[in-house]
């Protein structure tokens, strides 16, 4: 019975460390990862189908582009929650940063993303 339960207990936990919750800022920041990597397939991989169709490779080309002029990608910082289901975020660079605002539709999957230029980090 004991080797049964910690059988059980020790697939239900490789079995829950092989989902990621996909959060918002998890959503956000795999979405940036990939237009910064210029891969257009993972950028939208996790776009709904209307926005899917709406994004060229031309598009993330130019955003990638973009996002290297800024240095390495370094990550998101939260800036706040709008709405229900829109974010906004920070995207570090070495040399600057990016706001990204996203907005989540009850699938859970992205509806709109965009990014916008914040500035470049002054040099010392």
């Amino acid at each position: 019975m004991i080797l049964r339960l910690t059988t059980l207990l020790a697939l239900a936990s490789i079995l829950s460390s092989c989902g990621v919750a996909h959060t918002p800022e998890r959503l956000a920041d795999l979405t940036t990862r990939a237009l910064y990597e210029d891969n257009h397939d993972a950028a939208v991989a996790n776009f709904d189908e209307r926005l899917k169709l709406r994004v060229t490779r031309e598009q993330v080309g130019a955003i990638s582009d973009q996002m290297h002029s800024l240095g390495r990608y370094k990550g998101l910082s939260t800036l706040h929650a709008d709405d229900p289901g829109r974010f906004r975020y920070k995207a570090n660079f070495d040399r600057g940063t990016m706001i990204v605002m996203v907005m989540i539709n009850p699938a859970g999957h992205i509806a709109a993303y965009r990014v916008k230029s914040a500035g470049r980090l002054q040099s010392e």
